[in-house]
């Protein structure tokens, strides 16, 4: 079949999206509770006060922004490729239960998951206050 997009499934991701887009821009999709959990985000306590101040202030932000959309592909690669790492080490050590290699990974990341909900309230704060200190930025540099 011909089609000006070809029939590869990016390709049509990538239409979805920029429909996704037009339809945002037009006000035809309501972006208001994407709008509110960001606001949210960025109204937790310890960073409303931050980026404060003169041109100083909103130039942080900015640049706050754009690093994180700069880098934000590469530290998901990297997690990636680290969850990837442990699943495939875990379930080399679990050989000797002697089942196939995809039940003993989906064993290896139950027992990751396990680990990281048993774990979150060490790391959960962190990525909150990591991801209010984005929104804020990402407001200010809108403005």
């Amino acid at each position: 079949m011909l089609s000006p997009f070809g029939t590869s499934r990016t390709s049509w991701i990538f239409v979805a999206a920029w429909v996704l887009v037009v339809l945002l821009y037009f006000g035809v999709l309501d972006w208001s509770p994407v709008r509110g959990f960001v606001d949210g985000l960025a109204g937790q306590p310890g960073v409303e006060e931050l980026f404060r101040g003169s041109w100083a202030g909103t130039a942080t932000a900015k640049a706050v922004a754009f690093v994180t959309f700069f880098l934000a592909p590469l530290v998901l690669l990297v997690a990636i490729f680290v969850v990837q790492f442990a699943l495939a080490i875990g379930a080399g050590l679990l050989g000797w239960l002697r089942l196939p290699e995809g039940v003993r990974r989906v064993i290896v990341l139950a027992i990751l998951v396990g680990a990281a909900w048993l774990f979150n309230d060490h790391w959960l704060p962190q990525l909150q206050f990591g991801a209010g200190v984005v929104a804020r930025s990402l407001l200010l540099a809108m403005r």
